[in-house]
C-alpha cells in the first residue's frame, strides 16, 4: 500500500490534460461488489465522503484514473466497479474495502459485507474530468449490464469488439464518458460478459437505452450472447478522480 494512483490521462507541466483516450482502452483487473443499502442515497452518498473512501483510494496501488464507477441501481440496491492495473493490487486491496464495508455495515448503512467479483476487462477513460477536484464525488449517470455468453467465448474475442472506431462513434452519439468492459470465466460454466458506462446525468444514461440493441448488433457483441442480459440497469452514479 502506500503507493499513489496510477494516472492514465497524464498532464502537462501546466496542469493540462494532453492525452487522448488511449488506443485499446487500458486492460485491467476490476473488483465488481453489489450492495443492499439500508439507508437513502443521499445518506449513504453522504456517509460514503465522509469514512474516508476517497483518501484510501489514493493510497491504493495500481488503481485506474477514474477510481471507482458507483451506481444506484434503486433505492435500496448498488453497484461498485474499481479497476486496477493488475490482479495483484486488487488483492492488495481487498482488506481495505473489506474494512470499508464493515464501517458501513457498523453503521447500518448496507446490509452485510458485500462479495467481490474480480473480472479481467478493459477500461476507456475517455473523459479527464479536467474540471473535477481530486478525491471528490463526481455525479454522474451509469449503466450496467450482465450478459450469458456462447460457451467458449473468451476474453479476447468480447474485447476485440470494442475498437477505438467503436469507442470514438459511442463517445460521440451517446455522450459516453468511461466505458469498461469484462468477461468472467467459470470453469465448465459459461461466461458471463460486463458492459458498463458513465454518462453526464442519469438521463443522459436512460436516454441511451432504447438503443442499447442496435449498438449491441453494430459491434458484433449480439453473435456472443447465449440469452438476455441477467441485469441491466440504469441510475444515478458517482464517480471519483484520485489525480
Amino acid at each position: 500500500m502506500g503507493q499513489a494512483a496510477v494516472t492514465i490521462c497524464s498532464k502537462d507541466s501546466k496542469g493540462v490534460y494532453r492525452n487522448k483516450c488511449p488506443k485499446g482502452g487500458v486492460a485491467c483487473v476490476a473488483s465488481i461488489a453489489q450492495m443492499e443499502l439500508c439507508v437513502s442515497r443521499e445518506q449513504f452518498t453522504e456517509s460514503y465522503q465522509r469514512v474516508g473512501v476517497t483518501g484510501a483510494l489514493k493510497k491504493m496501488p495500481g488503481i485506474a484514473n477514474p477510481s471507482v464507477a458507483f451506481q444506484f441501481g434503486n433505492q435500496k440496491r448498488a453497484t461498485q466497479i474499481v479497476p486496477y492495473l493488475t490482479k495483484k493490487c486488487a488483492e492488495l486491496a481487498k482488506s481495505t474495502w473489506e474494512a470499508t464495508f464493515q464501517q458501513f455495515v457498523d453503521l447500518n448503512l448496507i446490509d452485510g459485507i458485500p462479495q467481490h467479483r474480480y473480472v479481467q476487462g478493459n477500461v476507456w477513460p475517455v473523459a479527464r474530468f479536467a474540471y473535477d477536484e481530486e478525491c471528490t464525488l463526481i455525479p454522474c449517470g451509469m449503466s450496467f449490464a450482465v450478459y450469458p455468453l456462447k460457451v467458449g467465448t473468451t476474453l479476447e474475442e468480447w474485447r476485440g469488439l470494442f475498437t477505438d472506431e467503436a469507442i470514438a462513434e459511442l463517445s460521440t452519439e451517446f455522450g459516453l464518458l468511461w466505458l469498461f468492459t469484462a468477461v468472467h470465466q467459470v470453469p465448465n460454466k459459461k461466461p458471463t460478459g460486463y458492459i458498463s458506462g458513465l454518462y453526464q446525468c442519469c438521463e443522459a444514461a436512460a436516454a441511451v437505452q432504447p438503443k442499447v440493441r442496435a449498438s449491441l448488433k453494430k459491434l458484433g457483441l449480439l453473435d456472443l450472447l447465449s440469452a438476455l442480459p441477467y441485469e441491466r440497469t440504469v441510475g444515478a452514479g458517482l464517480t471519483i478522480k484520485t489525480s
